[in-house]
């Protein structure tokens, strides 16, 4: 009897020992999701991500959080990657045709995208550039988003759960303009653009603003042509340094748009500038959108060349189409003396 236990207890150890050297040997092969568990965490190593990506680079740590959560990244692309989108980056007028089906004579400094629907469909681009914007539009990106940005998120927004009533591992991805939404929380999009060329004075695009409210975040990454010699262009972050910085009402800014020649939507003297982003060749800048992502896009001088860029962005399904909804029917309205901003407080 105490012949056959020992056998047993031997039997045992060895078969112990055999699993815990299999499970060490899986491990140095390749990483558990304990392993990947630990190196999301650690933030001092940057987790694996696809290559293409523009946050192929990127770490938690990089996240700053004043005035609100963003990224700032010099050659955000690899060299490789970079100068063969650069070289295939479609021309101002290849911009205009695709974007409006026919050539036309644009203002100067106006902003002109060409949505990823209209990319991923092009036979213009490169295949470069249908791979970078397929990638950028894929649930595999939001996930890289979410890996870096998810405790700001969380902080700033109030988390997914917040916004959509569900945890960001089920939240369902698709690509704006691009098949049916009905099933889609978050709409992805990659717009290659341009501000068209200043003639004259200098010109600003946009005064201290915020996006759409149904934008959860977004990302410049720009592509500025080396001969390029114009000044201006940048992006500026500002935070409020009053009580409330309540914006213009929409007769307001009417009135100083045609007054000043650019938008805009608060008054500038409530605000603190807290930094200034170049307009510079594989610069990228991504942040959380929300109620004080207050920016603004600094004055261009006199250029032939276009203001070029990247716009990757992700906005809420439901909420782009409630806003749409409710805008319609408040520009039908006579009385014009209300603030965008209340578009997207939808009850």
């Amino acid at each position: 009897m105490k012949g056959a236990l020992r056998k047993f207890v031997i039997t045992a150890l060895i078969f112990v020992l055999f699993v815990q050297l299999s499970f060490q040997l899986y491990l140095n092969k390749r990483p558990s999701d304990v392993q990947s568990l630990h190196l999301l965490l650690n933030k001092s190593n940057t987790p694996r991500r696809n290559p293409i990506s523009i946050l192929n680079k990127v770490t938690r740590e990089d996240v700053r959080l004043h005035p609100f959560p963003h990224i700032v990244i010099k050659n955000a692309l690899q060299p490789s990657l970079y100068k063969a989108l650069e070289r295939g980056y479609p021309t101002y007028q290849e911009i205009i045709r695709t974007r409006f089906g026919k050539d036309m004579k644009i203002s100067p400094n106006v902003r002109i995208d060409v949505p990823a629907a209209a990319v991923l469909n092009s036979k213009i681009l490169s295949q470069e550039w249908h791979k970078f914007v397929k990638f950028h539009t894929s649930n595999t990106f939001f996930k890289e988003i979410i890996d870096v940005f998810e405790e700001a998120i969380g902080l700033y927004l109030g988390g997914f759960e917040s916004l959509y009533g569900k945890i960001h591992e089920h939240i369902q991805t698709g690509v704006r303009g691009l098949g049916s939404t009905k099933y889609t929380d978050l709409l992805l999009d990659a717009q290659i653009g341009i501000n068209t060329p200043v003639v004259g004075d200098p010109s600003r695009v946009r005064g201290i603003h915020i996006d759409n409210c149904q934008e959860v975040f977004a990302a410049l990454l720009y592509f500025r042509d080396s001969s390029d010699q114009s000044e201006g262009g940048e992006l500026e972050l500002y935070e409020c340094i009053q009580t409330e910085c309540s914006e213009y009402s929409m007769s307001e800014r009417d009135f100083l748009s045609k007054k000043l020649g650019w938008d805009v939507q608060y008054d500038e003297t409530k605000f603190k500038k807290v930094d200034t982003i170049p307009y510079e060749p594989n610069q990228l800048v991504l942040f959380i959108n929300g109620p004080h992502s207050f920016h603004a896009v600094t004055p261009r001088t006199k250029s032939s060349y276009p203001r070029r860029l990247v716009n990757i962005l992700g906005e809420g399904s439901l909420a782009t189409q409630m806003a749409n909804k409710k805008r319609k029917q408040m520009k039908r309205m006579r009385n014009r003396n209300y603030q965008l901003s209340k578009i997207c407080n939808i009850s």
